[in-house]
């Protein structure tokens, strides 16, 4: 009996493989991920293919856990960001990576604001890094 095999080839989309050019380029750009990958996206016609994907999750310890993934999505619910008092934290417990805040400022999506503000940055809202964190299932809108 014939068999049907699916296989997801290429998934996520780069718009260009400049930083100055392209969000999710830019984010991997300044993780040091882009250049380990850059000759493979090119050959796959601007796509990330599984091999870089998983790369790319491996060095970041990606999905993000359910507690990060929470925060995540408050945060990028509203672009005003989340005032660290209300989290219980102070703005040098959100640069601890140990924490949820940490982990998010470590992969680089949000900044802390006057030491009483966590904001999300204007890639957190690319919905190709959130299906790469693991906030959405498909990486388009």
């Amino acid at each position: 009996m014939p068999r049907c095999i699916i296989q997801k080839k290429y998934f996520v989309l780069f718009k260009s493989i400049y930083p100055e050019e392209d969000e999710l380029a830019q984010w991997l750009d300044e993780l040091n991920l882009l250049n380990r990958i850059r000759q493979d996206i090119i050959q796959t016609e601007m796509h990330m293919g599984l091999d870089q994907e998983q790369y790319i999750r491996e060095r970041l310890k990606l999905p993000l856990n359910s507690g990060c993934l929470a925060l995540f999505s408050k945060l990028i619910q509203d672009s005003n960001g989340i005032i660290l008092k209300e989290l219980g934290l102070d703005s040098e417990t959100c640069k601890n990576a140990e924490t949820f805040p940490g982990k998010l400022h470590e992969i680089k999506l949000v900044r802390v604001q006057h030491d009483i503000l966590l904001k999300p940055l204007k890639r957190a809202f690319d919905p190709r890094i959130q299906f790469l964190v693991g906030a959405k299932k498909v990486p388009f809108i």
